[in-house]
């Protein structure tokens, strides 16, 4: 399976998983200059000294977050973050999912 995007929303298979995540903009990307280096791995926020990253953080300028995967053939969100999404990115959550369906039955089904 390939992942699929649609607007900032993408389904992606990672081994037998199969996750829906959502795309934002990275709010470390490119922010090093505003943490102290702690060790090799990690940095601390200099305004708020208890706000640790990994340096990894600071390397893509999106992040994402899962919203729901498909466990079983089934969907299952993750609490209510499919309910908190914008409606442009619901909606692209719900053509996703729609598209994609045939294409799950037959991982399950693997």
């Amino acid at each position: 399976m390939k992942s699929k995007r649609i607007g900032d929303i993408e389904i992606i298979k990672i081994g037998k998983i199969i996750e829906i995540i959502k795309w934002q903009p990275n709010c470390f990307f490119g922010k090093e200059n505003e943490y102290d280096q702690l060790d090799s791995e990690t940095f601390r926020n200099k305004i708020n000294p208890h706000y640790i990253v990994h340096s990894s953080c600071f390397l893509n300028n999106e992040t994402c977050y899962v919203l729901a995967n498909f466990e079983n053939g089934n969907l299952k969100f993750i609490g209510d973050r499919p309910f908190q999404l914008t409606e442009k990115d619901f909606n692209d959550f719900i053509k996703i999912t729609r598209q994609k369906t045939e294409e799950f039955n037959k991982w399950k089904n693997k």
